[in-house]
């Protein structure tokens, strides 16, 4: 079965590489395959659903090669692949944009799941599917007030008093306040 998805590959061990798009292609995932930060980002005009980037890398290294992908391609996701004592480097590129990272020698099954689960992330962010934290959020207005001493019950009355016992209420929520401080949401 083919999913219809093609990752780009980047990593300086040619034999990894090989191994990995064969392995990847039994998934019915494609591959570019590139050696280095300045191939790869050449290879990024044939626009991959996913990059796979190897944080060791000759000439430019994969945090670069990062921060230029999401520069110049934000909505593609990349999964890096790092060794164990490039961990740090790895948590950084995840602030720098990269959607998930594996470490390094990496379970070829697993990561033909996380591709087709970046894939989906990154098509849902191209038609702009993925929701913003507004859209999510409930405004303070929305909110009704309370002090932590408060019961339940007499949060809840005073609030089907406030609604007139409109439905409304369900979609409400609780802030519990402290001295001008939020300190729960009921």
């Amino acid at each position: 079965m083919k999913d219809g998805l093609t990752v780009l590959l980047v990593d300086d061990e040619e034999r990894f590489l090989a191994t990995t798009a064969i392995i990847l292609q039994r998934k019915g995932i494609d591959s570019l395959l590139a050696t280095s930060g300045e191939e790869a980002l050449q290879q990024m005009q044939a626009h991959p659903d996913v990059v796979v980037l190897d944080l060791r890398l000759p000439g430019m290294d994969g945090e670069a090669t990062l921060q230029a992908m999401k520069a110049r391609f934000p909505h593609i996701p990349v999964i890096i692949l790092t060794g164990h004592g490039e961990l740090p480097s790895a948590e950084r590129s995840v602030v720098l944009g990269a959607y998930d990272y594996l470490t390094k020698p990496a379970d070829l099954h697993l990561l033909a799941v996380k591709i087709k689960e970046a894939a989906r992330f990154g098509g849902a962010r191209r038609k702009g599917l993925e929701k913003s934290v507004a859209e999510l959020m409930l405004s303070l207005k929305d909110c009704v007030v309370y002090p932590p001493e408060s019961t339940l019950g007499q949060a809840l009355r005073q609030m089907i008093q406030r609604e007139n016992a409109d439905k409304e209420i369900l979609d409400r929520q609780v802030l519990v306040m402290k001295e001008e401080e939020v300190v729960g949401v009921v």
